[in-house]
């Protein structure tokens, strides 16, 4: 079995995981956005507001918390597809050295780390969708101060 085989057969694993790094990316984007936003309101609750502000401000808390869960959870999905490609690249080349069948374990593979995007994904519409109804509540809020 030559280099270049081995090569070829881990490309597509390899190509998977370059794609999934780059949805890791951005749920690290967007924990970053929500973290610096949960640190402005802890400030702003220390400070003297009016108790009808107070109760805004500890509602969108509440909700920057419930985000911070779900991208935590969609990026630990996310890893853990990471991981399982990972290790399906290290089965394929001792496979393809070996010569021993584990076309059953790699296949256990794939399956689990299509199990983890998908989860990743369900987790990202969950805090997507939280989001959406935050900036609802914000809406609502000023619409019943003007």
């Amino acid at each position: 079995m030559s280099s270049l085989e081995i090569i070829n057969s881990a490309i597509a694993p390899i190509a998977l995981i370059s794609g999934v790094g780059l949805i890791l990316l951005s749920l690290v984007n967007r924990l970053s956005r929500v973290i610096d936003r949960y640190r402005s309101l802890i400030a702003e609750l220390k400070e003297d507001l009016p108790v009808s502000l107070k109760e805004i401000k500890t509602r969108e808390l509440d909700i920057m918390h419930k985000r911070a869960k779900l991208l935590r959870y969609s990026m630990l999905s996310i890893i853990a597809s990471i991981v399982s490609t990972s290790t399906m690249i290290l089965l394929i080349i001792i496979a393809r050295l070996s010569g021993y069948d584990i076309g059953v374990f790699i296949n256990i593979m794939l399956i689990f780390t299509s199990f983890c995007i998908v989860c990743c994904s369900l987790f990202f519409l969950f805090e997507v969708r939280l989001t959406l109804h935050a900036v609802d509540m914000e809406y609502e809020d000023l619409k019943k101060n003007l």
